[in-house]
């Protein structure tokens, strides 16, 4: 988490974490990603920009996990 983001993290993140429903896993390299992806329910993706293209959710949909995103960019 990028010091820039870390009150946010704090305040609005970390009190959804109950390590029941909602874990923080943080950054994974990149071995691990496809089998990670792959045994998760869905990725959210919930940008704020006009992203030009997302990567994430491809790589998500290319281990056969939905993607969740706004109706708006990639």
């Amino acid at each position: 988490i990028g010091d820039d983001d870390r009150a946010y993290f704090h305040d609005e993140i970390e009190p959804l974490i109950d390590g029941d429903r909602v874990d923080y896993v943080g950054e994974i390299a990149e071995d691990e990603k496809a089998d990670f992806l792959g045994k998760a329910a869905g990725l959210l993706f919930p940008i704020d920009w006009p992203e030009p293209f997302g990567l994430a959710p491809i790589e998500a949909m290319a281990c056969g996990t939905p993607s969740i995103a706004w109706n708006r960019g990639a």
